[in-house]
């Protein structure tokens, strides 16, 4: 088999949607026997590979083979690296999980670490020779604290688990206040982005005003998606045929199906920012210069740049996740593309219960998790909580300048017409 992954790796399904991908080397057509054997393994003998390991459902087995895809698809492409996974050493792995995961969290640091690990340990198993050491796993013992059990006192309250080495700690945020931006520190970064290349700065104001994730938003199809669940107009024709909004479906976490609306306002931006300046050309070069580069990869993450593609960088390639982090970097404010998201929800809820003569309180976070899920799908109480304590520090330092977001009148309306009344009704029961 060969191993030139230089034109990169495809999954191919089975009818069976339970199946496993198969990942086939697009050079050659190939497939991949080392990728595919450790799929079988670890979804059903994972034993094999080490003795504790846990079975995992197919979603868990999806995600580490599209994480595991891109980790062979980059180091086989990138110039300062050797070309084959088998002489790719245990530095150069941590160096290249640490650059792929600048703007996520430590948590998906370690899903990295622990996914690489795994398939590294399946060739151990299997006698392919590497030379990346990974240092042992170490056992430690942490409390156990289960106020559920009333036998509890008769258990030990300590329990043993394995340590991976160079997996970052995770921290645990209270709220998102450091992660929520002011209008002046918003133009500031437009401005900034602006000269790196429009379509950074467009795509920010857009995150700040539908929420997007940076995948998602990259994800946007010019006019249809792939798989058909979007179909968009561009504004001069909502304007003509008196559309006020259309809604976009995207794959959230937890690999669910969201719906949301992208109001005119929006729709507007895009085209007069970018679609009527740039588009034209850039869809041109798109056309002569990625897709006829033999090494270029349509995918980020887990997932596909739209085959029609709407955000186009000057260079003729598609805007991926990564790209829009290196230019918030190096505008240099400190601030990431998910902070968009935060600085935009946040906003969003501050006028909402401005609107109707509330304060945010915790009892409130129950209530609010029904609200959003109208919006963003949004269903973690944690989470919402974390934005009612935001907005508590907001209210307490005065940090943010108390000016609506550029659409907020749009989602106001929408929540006021769509959000079921008992809901406001609940919220207003906390008023002061």
């Amino acid at each position: 088999m060969s191993n030139d992954l230089a034109n990169g790796i495809r999954f191919e399904h089975a009818a069976d949607r339970d199946s496993l991908p198969l990942p086939i080397i697009e050079s050659t057509g190939e497939l991949h026997i080392d990728f595919y054997e450790f799929l079988v393994v670890r979804k059903h003998y994972p034993r094999l590979i080490r003795p504790n390991m846990r079975t995992v459902g197919y979603k868990s087995i999806e995600q580490k083979a599209n994480q595991l895809r891109i980790f062979l698809e980059s180091i086989s492409q990138d110039k300062d690296t050797v070309r084959d996974y088998r002489n790719v050493g245990y530095v150069e792995i941590l160096k290249w999980i640490k650059l792929a995961n600048e703007d996520n969290s430590s948590h998906t640091f370690n899903t990295y670490l622990t996914n690489i690990r795994e398939f590294y340990d399946f060739l151990s198993y299997k006698g392919v020779s590497y030379s990346a050491y990974f240092p042992a796993e170490k056992v430690k013992t942490r409390t156990v604290n289960d106020s559920q059990d009333l036998l509890n006192y008769t258990k030990p309250n300590t329990e043993k688990y394995n340590e991976v080495p160079d997996s970052k700690a995770t921290v645990e945020k209270s709220d998102y206040a450091n992660e929520v931006f002011s209008f002046e520190v918003q133009e500031e970064l437009i401005a900034g982005l602006k000269k790196i290349d429009p379509v950074y700065a467009v795509m920010t104001r857009v995150m700040i005003q539908t929420f997007l994730r940076r995948s998602n938003i990259c994800e946007m199809p010019f006019k249809k998606s792939d798989n058909g669940k979007n179909k968009f107009i561009l504004h001069p024709v909502m304007l003509k045929t008196g559309i006020s909004e259309q809604t976009y479906t995207y794959l959230a976490k937890g690999r669910k199906d969201v719906t949301m609306p992208i109001y005119a306002h929006t729709w507007k931006l895009i085209y007069d920012e970018y679609i009527k300046p740039y588009y034209s050309d850039r869809i041109e070069l798109y056309k002569n210069t990625a897709l006829k580069r033999k090494n270029f990869t349509p995918y980020f993450d887990d997932r596909k740049v739209p085959d029609d593609v709407l955000w186009i960088k000057k260079s003729g390639f598609p805007v991926k996740p990564n790209d829009l982090n290196k230019a918030f970097a190096k505008v240099g404010l400190g601030i990431k593309p998910h902070y968009c998201r935060h600085t935009g929800l946040t906003r969003m809820m501050d006028v909402y219960l401005k609107v109707n003569g509330l304060h945010p309180l915790d009892q409130m976070a129950g209530t609010f998790v029904r609200l959003l899920q109208e919006i963003v799908g949004h269903s973690d109480y944690e989470t919402t909580l974390k934005y009612i304590h935001t907005l508590q520090r907001k209210e307490a330092t005065d940090k943010f300048l108390n000016v609506p977001v550029d659409n907020i009148e749009e989602v106001i309306k929408h929540l006021n017409a769509e959000v079921n009344s008992e809901v406001l009704a609940d919220l207003k029961k906390w008023t002061k």
